[in-house]
């Protein structure tokens, strides 16, 4: 019989308990009372083991009976028949006498029997208990021996897990040990086998190089032969286009001559008349002449009467004040004073006075009152009264606020091969689309007074950055053949507004080579670029800004993977100590015997001051026009409220104009939320800072003056000084640089 798994030593000893307790139970019953205490279906067998190791089975055989009392009955006495009756007495007294000693006998025998059954009753009662105290002793000694038995099978048991624990924790440790062991033996392997599979990497890139360059060499014969089979169809279908030219030109000529001789009959006709009418015209012009002529004597005369002499280019303490020094800034980039003071001119012939200053002057004196003269501040007013007086010049100056306040948001350009790509009103990049954010839209009178720099002089297109992330973008490629114009030169140049409508389209110098210079950050293009050359590092002092940079010369090499293309071109690595890491690479199609690495850098600095806040700043603006395009409102004067109509007087125009510039200012070169401010907020809080400017040969520079108390907007006033840096803005023809 096999080990028995469900028992525990607390169900064997509730056995042993319970058939020492009553021998008569049997392994049947004792099942039962297991099954019910702890739900455990043991097997009569199970339990017979038990009892046998306990030493509790009963003796082999039937139950002895209890032998019946055997009961001595008493004797009937015998009847014998009397002869006589005489005799018959005797006897019977004889026989009572028998009989009564019989009975005695009887009797006794009985009394004996019974004291002996009483005898071995009670000596087998004794017997009994000596036996069911010897079998309580036994079964004590055998419970306390099963106890001590238990004791020493957990003290064993314990043993056993111990050294099992320890057996677990040893084999542990060798699998542990096992497992270090197969681990350093696979990152071996694996090393092993990285290093083999870099040296086939290496061998795979060697042999893809060796076959890209054979590739290479056959998809150059094969673009060669494609060329000059291109070449002669261009040639052949030229020559039919000239031919074919040449018949419509015929044909042209034939019609033009035909026409000239209808219209030559119509035009005899038609001389008289308008003759009739130059004639006419010009005598009222000569009229309108005379009398303009004659109100302008009568306006200086009055106006000398009332100055008692005539105005002088006077300077004014303007520069004092940080409101004029920012809005003539913000006036440079729209040219609304000068266009106004060149109306005046054309109508004004006062001798002497210097319109310009006058105009700027007139336009911020609501910003000086308080702070010049009294006299001065009345031959301002005079002046302005004579130009009130001045007929329709408020339809001009009307006129020019509403051309000049509109903004362009991008220029199209034009390839010869018909594609056409984009740059922002600020040339911050290239685009694809003229979906560019209304932020780097550009009053028309600067852009295109950078489209004639750019693109009509030698002056290099100097753009922040070169677009894309990973790869350039095929239009920044196209762009820069473009400006190189070796195959597909730029065609036209178009002026688009905020509302994508067309402003106007410029012309371009053809067939011109055109110099660029653009910005790499260190994280761009790092798959599609190659440094040929970079050399040492060396300190350039950047007098505009009075600053020291260090610079090293670079050539690098940028492909497009996608076209194939690629352009190589020198430059600098830019750091601002030598220390750091490269900050920015300056690139150009400038030969180094034309422009060398400071004149680059002082070139691109001068443009684009800030570097790492500007790129935030732009990064910024593209990525809040990405997610709210729709809903983001631009810079549009009609709902400036000017009164640009017929009845405004040139007070009030010059006065709405200052509002103007204060919104433009607030708009393009504060930060996001003043906006939707007062003309009252900007003045408190940045017109009326004390100014110190700084003049050099090469510059001007603004230095603000802050209150001693504190100043809580220095962040906003420092954001201020950095947008207005960035436009490269000339005041008296100085570069001009804010400093907060």
């Amino acid at each position: 019989m096999g080990v028995v798994h469900k028992l525990n030593l607390e169900v064997r000893n509730f056995i042993i308990e319970q058939k020492s307790s009553n021998p008569a139970l049997s392994c049947r019953k004792l099942t039962a009372l297991v099954l019910n205490n702890y739900k455990i279906d043991l097997s009569k067998s199970s339990i017979n083991m038990i009892i046998k190791e306990a030493g509790l089975s009963a003796p082999i055989g039937r139950t002895p009976k209890k032998k019946k009392k055997h009961i001595v009955m008493p004797q009937l006495p015998v009847l014998l028949e009397d002869i006589s009756f005489g005799e018959t007495r005797v006897l019977e007294d004889e026989r009572h006498i028998r009989e009564a000693a019989e009975a005695e006998k009887l009797r006794l025998a009985k009394l004996e029997e019974e004291r002996k059954l009483r005898e071995e009753e009670f000596k087998r009662a004794q017997e009994e208990k000596l036996a069911q105290e010897k079998a309580q002793a036994l079964e004590e000694k055998r419970r306390q021996e099963e106890i001590k038995k238990a004791q020493e099978e957990k003290e064993a048991e314990e043993k056993i897990k111990a050294e099992a624990d320890r057996l677990k924790a040893l084999q542990l440790e060798e699998e542990k040990k096992r497992q270090e062991e197969e681990l350093k033996k696979v990152r071996e392997e694996e090393a092993r086998k990285a290093q083999e599979e870099i040296r086939k990497a290496q061998e795979e890139e060697a042999r893809r190089a060796r076959d890209e360059e054979v590739n290479k060499a056959k998809e150059e014969e094969h673009k060669r032969e494609e060329e000059a089979k291109l070449r002669a169809e261009e040639e052949r279908l030229k020559a039919l286009q000239i031919e074919e030219e040449k018949k419509r030109q015929e044909e042209l000529k034939r019609a033009r001559e035909e026409e000239i001789r209808r219209a030559r009959d119509e035009e005899v006709n038609k001389a008289k008349e308008e003759e009739h009418k130059r004639e006419e015209e010009a005598r009222l012009r000569a009229e309108e002449e005379a009398a303009r002529k004659a109100e302008e004597k009568r306006l200086i005369k009055l106006a000398g009467e009332q100055r008692g002499a005539p105005l002088s280019n006077e300077k004014l303490p303007q520069l004092e004040n940080t409101g004029i020094v920012f809005l003539r800034a913000v006036d440079s980039i729209i040219g609304i004073s000068r266009l106004i003071a060149a109306a005046i001119k054309n109508r004004f012939s006062g001798g002497g006075i210097n319109l310009d200053d006058l105009t700027e002057n007139i336009i911020y004196l609501p910003l000086l009152q308080g702070k010049i003269e009294k006299a001065l501040e009345d031959k301002l007013n005079g002046y302005l009264n004579e130009i009130e007086g001045i007929k329709g010049i408020n339809l001009d100056i009307s006129r020019i606020m509403g051309l000049s306040l509109q903004e362009a948001r991008c220029v199209r350009v034009g390839l010869f091969d018909g594609t056409a790509l984009y740059l922002d009103g600020q040339f911050y990049s290239v685009w694809s689309s003229p979906y560019i954010p209304y932020d780097f839209a550009s009053p028309v009178y600067n852009l295109k007074k950078q489209i004639d720099k750019y693109f009509n002089t030698d002056s290099p297109v100097i753009l922040f950055n070169a677009p894309g992330y990973d790869i350039p973008s095929q239009e920044f490629f196209s762009f820069l053949a473009g400006l190189e114009a070796k195959e597909n030169s730029i065609n036209n140049l178009t002026i688009y507004g905020n509302k994508l409508k067309e402003i106007e389209i410029l012309p371009v110098s053809q067939a011109k080579k055109h110099y660029f210079i653009f910005g790499v950050w260190p994280w761009q293009f790092t798959e599609c670029r190659k440094v040929k050359s970079i050399g040492d590092f060396r300190m350039f002092h950047l007098a505009e800004q009075e600053k020291d940079v260090f610079i090293a010369d670079i050539e690098m090499e940028i492909r497009h993977p996608g076209t194939g293309k690629q352009i190589s071109l020198k430059g600098c690595v830019l750091k601002t100590n030598p220390a750091e890491k490269t900050r920015l690479v300056i690139l150009s199609n400038f030969s180094r015997e034309v422009k060398k690495s400071e004149e680059l850098v002082s070139l691109y600095l001068n443009h684009w001051p800030n570097l790492d806040e500007a790129f935030q700043d732009y990064s910024h603006k593209i990525e809040l026009f990405t997610y709210t395009a729709n809903s983001q409102r631009f810079f549009d004067p009609e709902h400036l409220n000017l009164g640009l109509t017929q009845t405004s007087s040139v007070k009030d125009l010059f006065r709405n104009y200052l509002k103007a510039l204060d919104a433009y200012a607030r708009w393009h070169f504060l930060p996001a939320g003043y906006e939707d401010k007062e003309l009252s907020v900007a003045k408190e809080r940045f017109y009326d800072l004390g100014v110190r400017l700084k003049n050099s040969e090469t510059g001007c520079r603004a230095e603000f003056v802050l209150p001693e108390g504190g100043y809580s907007f220095d962040k906003d006033l420092a954001y201020l000084c950095r947008r207005i840096n960035e436009r490269e803005i000339l005041l008296d023809g100085k570069r001009f640089l804010a400093q907060a």
